[in-house]
């Protein structure tokens, strides 16, 4: 028995580092975990919410040369100028989407750590295990998710149970 202990050390320091997992990477994808309405309550499952942003273009439209020059009794002395001119605009608009994520209560500083260290081993975080949900560790946890299709810096429970952090529901099977 001891001697496999040691082998299967060795073996759970060679998974894969974040940058070898292609987008959709088969059933580890985390894109199958994203609703884009918002799901009914069902269960003991916690929920986070997320922003797909906004898909931003260029267009043409009004800007404002020079303001509207009123008098001092409110009468339009000279109209606004305004020339066409090519501007930002909102192609599409941001969305939102939820996914399963670990509940609150064990979203603690220990979880945190845990997180970090599971991130680190898989070369995705590089810095101090703090146990802090700081921009380091939202960084290294979007980034993990991101390569598998949910680009966002709240974990999710499917990337946790990938790390090792989170317990499988096996009734889902």
């Amino acid at each position: 028995m001891r001697a496999i202990v040691p082998f299967v050390m060795v073996l759970a320091a060679c998974q894969p580092s974040v940058t070898s997992l292609p987008p959709g990477a088969g059933d580890t994808a985390l894109q199958g975990e994203i609703f884009l309405t918002e799901p009914e309550p069902f269960g003991l499952n916690c929920w986070a919410r997320d922003q797909i942003p906004a898909v931003m273009g260029k267009g043409e439209g009004d800007v404002l040369v020079a303001p509207e020059q009123r008098g001092l009794d409110g009468v339009l002395l000279q109209p606004a100028i305004y020339r066409k001119a090519q501007i930002d605009v909102i192609v599409e608009p941001a969305r939102p989407f939820w996914f399963r994520a670990p509940c609150p209560p064990a979203f603690d500083n220990d979880f945190v750590s845990s997180v970090q260290r599971a991130l680190e081993v898989r070369g995705g975080y590089i810095g101090p295990i703090t146990g802090v949900l700081d921009a380091r560790t939202q960084a290294a946890i979007r980034r993990y998710q991101a390569v598998q299709g949910l680009d966002s810096a709240v974990l999710s429970l499917k990337a946790a149970q990938q790390l090792g952090l989170a317990n499988y529901d096996l009734d889902a099977f």
